[in-house]
């Protein structure tokens, strides 16, 4: 992992932080983020960082046209 997806990855995880700490102590929710955390730490690690980074911008355009 380059320190530029070090930095990235550190910087996702502070923003699923933040929603956990908006979440009760017993919300089921929790699991989603934890997971989904994992899921993303270990892709950076994989080194899938730019095929997350394609996929978010595809996800974002199909967001955009049906607004």
């Amino acid at each position: 992992m380059t320190p530029d997806d070090d930095k990235e990855l550190h910087r996702l995880a502070d923003m699923l932080q933040v929603i956990d700490r908006k979440l009760g102590p017993a919300s089921p929710l929790r699991e989603g983020l934890v997971k989904a955390g994992v899921a993303l730490s270990l892709c950076f690690i994989q080194g899938s960082r730019s095929k997350i980074e394609e996929e978010y911008r595809f996800l974002e355009d199909l967001r955009k046209e049906s607004i």
